[in-house]
């Protein structure tokens, strides 16, 4: 990617196949305009990748700002539920051990009906066995 950005922001510079190549202005005008235009045209393009790159700047500042605001909403969030179970994690702890005593109150009934249903004998069985 950096690469890439290398050859956005500077395009190649065309070697000369005469002279020693230090010479800027060349042997006439010509090259000496086109050294500037080419210098102008590389000027050009610093300047939009540079717009490019604030402009990314930018955004990326902007998601950052709101992400942090995200956060800090969440934050609050977050206290306010923390509060709110500090509260009334007592209650929840007493609510559950009176849960917790029904059940065994209704596990111990059905148990001593089971109890009684088991030791009580019909009486068409008490019949049947007299009448043998």
């Amino acid at each position: 990617m950096y690469a890439d950005m290398i050859c956005d922001v500077m395009p190649p510079i065309p070697e000369d196949g005469g002279g020693n190549g230090t010479n800027l202005e060349g042997t006439g005008s010509d090259n000496g305009e086109e050294a500037e235009a080419n210098i102008e045209q590389l000027m050009v393009s610093m300047l939009e990748e540079r717009d490019k790159l604030q402009e990314k700047l930018r955004e990326t500042e902007d998601t950052l700002n709101t992400s942090q605001q995200k956060l800090v909403e969440v934050e609050k969030e977050r206290d306010v539920l923390l509060r709110q179970l500090s509260l009334n994690a007592p209650q929840v702890c007493i609510y559950n051990t009176i849960v917790n005593c029904f059940r065994f109150c209704k596990l111990l009934n059905h148990d001593r009906n089971k109890r009684k249903k088991t030791k009580k004998i019909p009486a068409y069985y008490i019949h049947k066995s007299r009448k043998s």
